[in-house]
C-alpha cells in the first residue's frame, strides 16, 4: 500500500518577508529592513522608503548598499521621499567618492527635479559646495555634462 504524502500548502511554504517598524518607530542598527519587490502598493513602497531613510539618517544603514532598491523605490513614491533618498545616496558617496562622472551626474539629476523649488534648491546648494570642495582638492575629476534646455 503507497502512502500519501501532503505537499504544503502554497501559503505554508510562502516565505515570510519581516515586518516593518511600527509607525514612528526607528529602526535600530540589528533591525532587519524586507528587501522591496515591485508587486507592493504605493504606500507599502512609501513606508518602506522612509524605514531606508530613518535607517540611512540613523547610521543603521548605509545607502549605497541599497542604493537599486532604494533608487527603484525613489522613482516609485518620488516626491520629498524620493528626493530625500537621492540626497542621501548622493551624500553617502562622497566620502569615497568613485573616478568617474556618477557623482556629476547625480547631481545634475537632483538639480533638474528641484528647478523652481527653493527649499530643494537650497539643500542642493551646500551639496554642491561639498562636490566643488573635493574636486579642488583633486580626489572628484572635473566634469562637464550636457544639460538640454532649461523649461520656462
Amino acid at each position: 500500500m503507497t502512502e500519501l504524502t501532503t505537499q504544503p500548502s502554497y501559503h505554508e511554504a510562502a516565505p515570510r518577508a519581516p515586518a516593518l517598524p511600527a509607525r514612528g518607530e526607528r529602526p535600530g542598527a540589528g533591525a532587519a529592513i524586507p528587501r522591496y519587490t515591485p508587486a507592493v502598493s504605493r504606500r507599502d513602497a512609501a513606508e518602506r522608503l522612509r524605514a531606508l531613510i530613518e535607517a540611512a539618517e540613523a547610521g543603521a544603514l548605509d545607502p549605497t548598499s541599497m542604493r537599486d532598491e532604494g533608487e527603484a523605490l525613489a522613482q516609485e513614491v518620488a516626491g520629498d521621499l524620493g528626493f530625500r533618498w537621492r540626497v542621501l545616496a548622493l551624500r553617502a558617496l562622497l566620502p569615497r567618492p568613485p573616478q568617474d562622472d556618477t557623482v556629476a551626474e547625480r547631481y545634475g539629476e537632483l538639480v533638474e527635479l528641484a528647478r523652481g523649488e527653493e527649499a530643494r534648491l537650497a539643500t542642493l546648494r551646500e551639496l554642491g559646495a561639498a562636490i566643488r570642495a573635493l574636486q579642488d582638492a583633486g580626489e572628484l575629476p572635473r566634469t562637464m555634462l550636457a544639460r538640454p534646455p532649461r523649461r520656462r
